[in-house]
């Protein structure tokens, strides 16, 4: 039996996908300790998994790439917003890798700062990805604009031009400060965003190549381990169940509101389970 450390950012989004693999390592005999939202301890201990809250501070850094005017801007915004959280989410989980002594550790994608930390520790570790990262493939566009795939020497071509302009862009705002975070633990410098994204020596990506472009030249440390649709049971508002919440992701923007009750089911026998925000 092992003791398999996994941590989290403050995005129920990204702990409810990672919960399915947590729950089959228990199953399997090994022993996990979970660090995550504080609201998430509770449900996580009825899972029987252990779980301890991540640093408050972290979720006080909050998303506003939702105001960004285009798609670069947005970036920028969750750029900056990682590499704050960095600063304090790599003490946080090397104090955590202290106290527990894993055998091995499972680290979100989006917590920099804990990853720097996980590959200084030197021991085993891997990265956990919800959605498809951001790593150059030659079976997809370059990250960014948006565009649909293009086959042919015609699409080598777009796709060759547009990827160093659109990551080189990204990478201005994106390698000084993650590098800052890199140095301070100890981890050399990378000079491009495919050396950070792929610094871990094993990701594991929430999808399939059924409902994702191809890649074939992600092996073997980036590797699809097909979606893991996990979620709490849904607490129905009591003699209703119709009722609906809606939200784009996961971080929760200050605007951010429940929808209100419909009067009616819109059919006989309708219902929709709430998703919880973060």
């Amino acid at each position: 039996m092992s003791r398999i450390l996994a941590y989290t950012s403050p995005a129920i989004g990204h702990l409810f996908p990672m919960t399915p693999l947590l729950l089959e390592l228990a199953r399997r005999g090994h022993q996990v300790e979970v660090r995550t939202l504080p609201d998430q301890i509770e449900p996580l201990h009825g899972l029987g998994l252990e779980a301890e809250a991540i640093d408050e501070r972290i979720a006080t850094i909050e998303h506003r790439d939702f105001g960004a005017k285009n798609t670069l801007e947005a970036l920028s915004a969750s750029v900056d917003v990682f590499v704050r959280r960095a600063a304090i989410d790599a003490g946080d989980i090397a104090a955590a890798i202290a106290t527990t002594s894993p055998d091995a550790v499972i680290v979100d994608f989006n917590s920099w700062g804990a990853r720097a930390a996980a590959q200084a520790w030197g021991g085993p570790w891997a990265a956990f990805c919800p959605y498809t990262p951001p790593v150059t493939s030659r079976g997809a566009p370059p990250f960014g604009p948006g565009l649909p795939p293009l086959a042919g020497p015609l699409g080598r071509l777009r796709d060759g031009l547009l990827r160093p302009l659109v990551m080189g862009q990204l990478e201005k705002r994106f390698l000084p400060g993650i590098n800052g975070i890199l140095t301070a633990n100890g981890v050399p410098a990378v000079t491009s965003a495919d050396g950070f994204f792929r610094s871990a020596p094993l990701t594991l990506v929430a999808t399939s190549e059924p409902f994702e472009y191809p890649h074939p030249d992600w092996a073997p440390d980036v590797r699809l381990i097909g979606a893991l649709p996990w979620e709490p049971p849904p607490r129905y508002p009591h003699g209703s169940r119709n009722r609906v919440t809606r939200s784009s992701s996961s971080p929760r923007p200050p605007s951010t509101r429940p929808m209100k009750p419909w009067p009616a089911p819109p059919s006989k026998g309708w219902a929709a389970s709430p998703t919880g925000l973060s």
